[in-house]
């Protein structure tokens, strides 16, 4: 396609990624000098008519609208009977490779992204269009900030979306509204609860559900709550974390009623404001923390009921002072003493409990970790268990306090406890191409080692010819598999021919026709040898060499030899009729021929030859070499 004319106008430059549906190219458009992009439907769906209708039914789609968040459409056509749709070309990133490459985004601008994102949804939404695919990967970012929403290969109108075809889900997992996940009917909650799975990315850095296969994300964004928010950002202000959860609720009727409503409590949260759903909805999903804020600002404000029903108590009679008998205060003083002691010896006993250093038990096998702690005064607690490659089997990966950290003594250590690297059984990636064996290893818990090419004349290029470790053996997750791939039959020795008196570039095509490669090239005055000629090669003529192998050549600067004359005489043979004559001179200049004419028998043709170093005199008479002589 590079280099390929479209519709008259449209030149593709290069490609700038590709799809399951289409094939996205750069390219200028010779009529406005402009660049755009060309988004061309993949040749081997031509024939499958639903993805022609999708593929028109995008530009349909985009064709009505008309926005500064939302990609523009230019033209439509067809090439060849492939359709292609031309677009605005942008220049930027998509916003999964901006997560990519930053991590979790500073919470202003991931929401001044989301915004932008409800504004183009909100223009959409009102044309009747429901884009049902919005993830990281269909939001560009210009270089300036702005968003651009693109790829609307399967949106439909309000009225009629539905989520799957012919039994597929249509759209992406880890987005995909519960609705979608269904098989049901969507409209603009959809759009919404993507969005807010969206933007849960960009503030954490990670999707709001994983899992094993689309099956079981999918099944987790029907049955599971999303984890809150704050749990990975703790300093994000609640009324952000508000917003998500309202915009992923399973039930599309509790979302925003709209993208503009969702834009506008999204710059709420930015601005620092308490949302009115949020005290709407106290007391009914919302989060405990919230409704804790809102009883603490009324305590605050209002005080307790017992606070404001009491009234001074009246002052009660005080009655004579009897006076005591010193006996009396003798028991008295004895028993208060006695009291102050036991109460010191419990405060020393159980309230001023010492203090200890936790010891360093990560890396240690369990049964050592716990007695050190025992031995410190400390409990030691398993609290979880991971698989790992680094730390052996029931040793310690992590502990909580960290060593050196000053605690009470009898504090509970928690302890996460090894279980060894998690063995998983090779693939068989044998006879699969390199693409497919990486694809393979990796959705196996595996990964591609070194690559070591080999010649082969049972596997072609790029074909996997074994493996390390071998197939189905188990092998800790994580670990490389070295790769041995064909890079083709062995290659056969040539003979290497004589260049000498080639002009360098015949020598450098009889090189490369060879599988030979031109390696210096050194100039030198010759008397020998005209300008340009090769007077010397590295490796010399007759030699069995391999292709691949480096000859190195060295070339005439002049003068180049002088002219010199050489007589020759040719007697004609007997025989009938005439004979045709030919003289021809082969040097260090060139071969050609010098004499050609017809004679009789007896006759005796005389002529000086001019030739230039060292060569050959050939005679031949009716075609056939009668006489040869050297000259130098």
């Amino acid at each position: 396609m590079i280099g390929k004319l479209l519709g008259g106008r449209y030149k593709i430059l290069e490609k700038l990624g590709s799809g399951g549906m289409a094939v996205v190219y750069k390219a200028r458009c010779t009529l406005l000098d402009r660049l755009v992009t060309v988004k061309v439907l993949r040749e081997e769906l031509v024939s499958d008519g639903e993805f022609v209708r999708r593929f028109h039914r995008e530009a349909q789609a985009v064709a009505k609208l008309s926005h500064p968040n939302i990609v523009n459409v230019y033209d439509v056509g067809q090439e060849d009977g492939v359709p292609y749709i031309v677009m605005e070309y942008i220049e930027g990133e998509t916003l999964k490779d901006l997560i990519r490459r930053e991590g979790k985004l500073e919470p202003k601008r991931a929401l001044d992204i989301a915004v932008q994102i409800c504004a183009a949804l909100e223009h959409a939404h009102e044309s009747g269009i429901i884009h049902r695919d919005i993830k990281p990967q269909n939001i560009l970012i210009t270089p300036q900030g702005r968003v651009k929403v693109t790829d609307f290969g399967i949106a439909l109108a309000a009225s009629g979306a539905t989520v799957t075809h012919a039994g597929k889900i249509m759209g992406t997992v880890h987005y995909l509204s519960p609705e979608q996940a269904r098989g049901e009917m969507v409209g603009k909650a959809s759009d919404l609860y993507s969005t807010g799975a969206v933007l849960y990315e960009m503030l954490t850095g990670r999707v709001p559900f994983e899992g094993e296969s689309p099956v079981s994300i999918a099944l987790k964004h029907l049955q599971e709550p999303v984890v809150p928010l704050r749990q990975f950002v703790p300093a994000l202000p609640l009324a952000v974390e508000q917003v998500v959860q309202r915009a992923m609720n399973k039930d599309p009727r509790l979302r925003f009623s709209s993208a503009k409503e969702m834009a506008a409590a999204l710059q709420a949260a930015m601005r620092g404001e308490k949302l009115p759903f949020a005290v709407e909805e106290a007391g009914k999903g919302q989060p405990a923390d919230w409704r804790e804020e809102t009883r603490f600002f009324e305590r605050d404000s209002l005080g307790t009921a017992a606070d404001k029903d009491r009234t001074p108590a009246a002052p009660a009679r005080v009655s004579k002072k009897r006076k005591l008998r010193p006996y009396v205060w003798a028991i008295g003083v004895l028993l208060f003493l006695a009291f102050l002691g036991g109460g010191i010896y419990a405060l020393d006993r159980w309230v001023i409990v010492p203090e200890v250093t936790v010891p360093m038990v990560q890396g240690k096998l369990l049964e050592e970790a716990m007695a050190d702690l025992e031995r410190s005064g400390l409990r030691g607690a398993v609290v979880g268990q991971e698989y790992s490659t680094e730390v052996g089997k029931n040793r310690v990966i992590s502990q909580e306090p960290e060593a050196e950290n000053v605690v009470r003594k009898g504090r509970t250590v928690k302890l996460v406890v090894s279980l060894g690297p998690q063995l998983l059984l090779v693939p068989n990636v044998k006879g699969k191409t390199l693409t497919e064996a990486s694809i393979l290893l990796a959705n196996a818990g595996f990964k591609v080692g070194s690559v070591e090419p080999v010649y082969s004349d049972q596997f072609p290029v790029d074909q996997v010819v074994s493996q390390i470790p071998a197939a189905d053996t188990q092998q800790p997750a994580g670990t490389p598999v070295q790769l041995i791939v064909s890079k083709g039959g062995a290659p056969q020795s040539v003979e290497m021919p004589s260049l000498v008196g080639l002009r360098l570039d015949t020598a450098q095509f009889e090189l490369s026709r060879l599988g030979l490669v031109l390696g210096k090239v050194e100039e030198k005055e010759s008397g020998d040898f005209f300008v340009g000629q090769v007077t010397a090669q590295s490796i010399p003529s007759g030699t069995q060499v391999w292709p691949g192998e480096t000859v190195d050549l060295t070339v005439s600067q002049g003068p180049g030899p002088a002219p010199k004359n050489a007589a020759v005489t040719v007697r004609v043979p007997a025989g009938n009729g005439e004979h045709q004559v030919v003289i021809v001179v082969d040097d260090r200049k060139d071969r050609r021929e010098v004499y050609r004419g017809n004679h009789y028998a007896g006759d005796v043709v005389k002529e000086s030859v001019r030739y230039y170093g060292q060569g050959k005199i050939q005679v031949f008479i009716d075609g056939k070499l009668v006489e040869e002589k050297g000259v130098s």
